[in-house]
């Protein structure tokens, strides 16, 4: 059906609602950029309908027994500005057709990405995006790349009160993640103010596949730099079964499920709160809550907060983490303050800080670590262990997710190490470790009472040569600086139960005496009321991260080979020994399976990576050694040398097989770069998974998809032809498990 008055005029005025009633079924096939308000009902202008041309239009329609339906046309005053936004037109005309006008809408494809402004009055939004406020019911969301009605419904809903102003928002700058997911498609201009701390606004994402992931992210802007530091919105996901947050590095971290930013002057960081991962249950449901957070911010303009005004939705979303350990990798977990009735799993030691030189254990063999027997040893000034209080932090936080929740638990963190005096410390030392090799430890502490909150710990690293902080978000830090770099962080102890905070340390290499300490002291510079102690850490994991060098023997005509791998990043390492008379070595690499069977047992995909020239004719032994540094293509790479002699003749060692996997995802910058046409992009995975790799222009248009298929675990190569794409500035995003990361690119022409 349409309509049109055709008056110039009258254009952004005079709209229709167009609602179809009765039907059994009926699937919305309106125009693109008709406003639909559900899958049943649509407005458009038909005061001026002579450009756009829009129609209502439903296809699929089934009646019930009566064998009726009806179309009815009304007034959408809500829509249209202006002194002529006086009243508007029914339908003047309609087509009906037996069997369907067109076939049912196939559903979206994979990874549709929808755009919705959440403040949509004088917005300036790119097309295919919805504008569906805080008021609306049961409103489709659009596909972004094609203007279609996707099946997901949003339902807004305001609590307390609703304050929506139409000015004083504005982008963030650019590369922070609100102007890299918004800029150029939602307009972030007006914001929906909330006045007290009792408003909450929620918007509900209805009709999802259970089935399937998602990632949502949001932001908001006011724009003031009055409000720097202030006016702060805690922004919460519920109803998910499942979700990880990926929200913007610098957003404060309450939980797994709730985050807190600024968003009355959000233009500097541009922060988004963002979750990934995202499962619903049967009612294929979840919802977003924005409110006013009044613990945080400062000064007298700290008095009210902004909802998000924007969030772009995805489907398919990367696999759920966590990534194992790599391959020849240990992990241990230990209880520090263990008495009879802890709920420990299985595999788990129980040293406490007066133990000198106790054994740990493989979690997952029950074995102990490993020949060098890696232990630990307690010390303490003052010692003061509870036989009762504490308890495990909520479900997604960082505690939790490492030592287990509620029901779920990996280490009991019931019972404390009281620190009661300021000069009071306990300390664990990490004996008989591998220089060679590096680790990760993480470690927590919970007294679990709400008045504590005054009751902070220093947790500090001793001894290592080197290491990199990734403690929890939120913890404190007494040095100013590069947060990697801290050897000390401080966090509330007294009561961590909502906030599951660690203390983290990855990269550690020891010193040369293998070993490295973690010591925990009462922190007096944080904390207020009630700050008359702190606890010492209860819990702890330890996991080798990277392993020390592999050797393999070969035989003769090439006397001996050892083959040994110091870790990605340093390369292969081959050495070999002999006395034959030869002329020069050639290096051989492979990681085909295919080479090694049969008759491919040849030349057939072996690759030459270099020569080494022979010393000579020689009575005695003779060392060489040659460098990889370029493995690539998987993780499990086989080496064999081709050994030339002087008189022309040539044989092959025995084949050694080494397996390298590297230690985290990577996604390396493209080379070259600029480029023109082709570049090659690398990546790195720690383990077999699937790869998304997409091309976005300036605007954040998908422009093409490199890659979406599973990979083995190891470094890998993809190469990029962009002679089909115009010359200026893109950007590339790899999707792996729950990595993400995003490298621009720049094609000349």
């Amino acid at each position: 059906l349409t309509a049109n008055r055709n008056n110039p005029s009258y254009d952004n005025a005079r709209f229709t609602k167009v609602i179809i009633e009765g039907t059994v079924t009926a699937t919305n096939i309106s125009s693109s950029g008709v406003v639909v308000n559900s899958n049943k009902s649509v407005s458009f202008s038909t005061g001026y309908n002579t450009v756009n041309g829009y129609v209502a239009k439903w296809t699929n329609v089934t009646t019930g027994p009566d064998g009726s339906f009806s179309i009815k046309s009304e007034w959408d005053s809500s829509l249209g500005s202006g002194s002529d936004n006086t009243k508007g037109y029914a339908m003047s005309a309609f087509k009906l057709e037996e069997g369907s006008a067109d076939p049912p809408l196939p559903p979206a494809p994979d990874d549709w990405i929808a755009y919705n402004d959440l403040m949509p009055i004088s917005s300036n939004n790119d097309a295919n995006v919805s504008e569906h406020d805080y008021t609306n019911s049961d409103s489709n969301l659009l596909d972004y790349s094609d203007g279609n009605n996707l099946s997901v419904t949003v339902t807004g809903q305001t609590v307390n009160g609703y304050d929506p102003k139409s000015n004083g928002g504005d982008f963030t700058n650019s590369s922070s993640d609100a102007y890299l997911t918004f800029d150029g498609i939602v307009d972030l201009t007006g914001v929906p103010e909330l006045k007290a701390t009792d408003w909450d606004h929620i918007i509900t994402f209805n009709n999802l596949e259970p089935d399937s992931q998602y990632t949502i992210t949001l932001t908001a802007n006011r724009n003031n730099p009055s409000y720097d530091n202030a006016r702060f919105t805690k922004v919460t996901i519920q109803g998910a079964v499942t979700a990880t947050n990926i929200s913007s590095t610098g957003v404060v971290v309450n939980s797994n499920e709730s985050v807190s930013f600024s968003t009355g002057y959000n233009t500097v960081n541009g922060y988004v709160a963002k979750w990934t991962n995202i499962t619903t249950g049967p009612d294929g449901s979840f919802s977003i809550k924005s409110e006013w957070d009044s613990s945080l911010g400062s000064g007298s303009d700290n008095t009210k907060a902004y909802a998000m005004s924007a969030f772009k939705l995805e489907e398919g979303s990367a696999d759920p983490p966590p990534p194992p350990p790599a391959p020849g990798g240990w992990i241990t977990y230990n209880d520090l303050n263990w008495t009879n009735g802890d709920n420990n799993d299985s595999f788990v030691t129980q040293h406490d800080y007066t133990v000198s030189n106790a054994a740990l254990i493989d979690s997952a063999t029950g074995a102990i670590l490993p020949t060098t027997t890696v232990s630990i040893t307690g010390s303490y000034n003052s010692y003061d262990p509870r036989s009762k209080y504490g308890g495990q932090s909520d479900v997604g936080t960082d505690a939790a997710n490492v030592f287990g929740p509620d029901g779920g638990v990996i280490v009991d963190v019931i019972r404390t190490i009281e620190l009661e005096e300021s000069a009071w410390y306990n300390t664990v030392t990490i004996n008989n470790l591998n220089p060679s090799a590096q680790y990760d430890i993480t470690l927590t502490a919970n007294r679990d009472k709400s008045t504590y909150t005054g009751r902070w710990t220093r947790v500090t690293i001793e001894g290592a040569d080197s290491y990199t902080n990734i403690s929890s978000p939120g913890v404190s830090v007494t040095d100013p600086g590069n947060f990697s770099t801290q050897s000390s962080i401080s966090f509330n102890t007294g009561y961590n139960t909502i906030n599951g905070y660690v203390a983290r340390w990855t990269n550690i290499s020891a010193g040369s005496d293998g070993s490295f300490s973690i010591k925990s002291e009462r922190e007096d510079g944080y904390g207020s009321g009630g700050n008359s102690k702190g606890y010492a850490m209860t819990a702890f994991r330890l996991e080798e991260i990277s392993t020390p060098p592999a050797t393999v023997n070969l035989p003769q005509p090439i006397e001996s080979v050892s083959l040994s791998a110091s870790g990605f990043n340093a390369g292969i390492e081959l050495n070999w020994e002999t006395e034959i008379n030869g002329l020069e070595f050639e290096i051989q690499r492979t990681n085909s399976q295919s080479s090694l069977i049969g008759r491919g047992n040849t030349n057939k995909n072996w690759e030459k990576i270099g020569f080494v020239e022979s010393f000579g004719i020689n009575n005695s032994p003779n060392n060489y050694t040659f460098i990889d540094k370029t493995p690539r293509g998987g993780s499990i790479f086989y080496y064999r040398l081709k050994q030339i002699n002087i008189d022309g003749q040539h044989q092959y060692s025995n084949v050694v097989k080494i397996n390298i996997i590297p230690a985290e995802y990577i996604l390396s910058q493209n080379y070259p770069n600029p480029f023109n046409p082709v570049t090659n992009i690398k990546f790195s995975l720690p383990k077999d998974g699937k790869v998304i790799i997409k091309v976005y222009n300036l605007i954040g248009e998908e422009v093409i998809k490199l890659v979406n298929k599973t990979f083995v675990a190891g470094n890998h190569k993809i190469q990029f032809d962009a002679s089909r794409l115009s010359g200026g500035v893109y950007f590339y995003r790899i999707i792996a498990a729950d990595f993400t990361d995003v490298k621009k690119l720049m094609l000349l022409k």
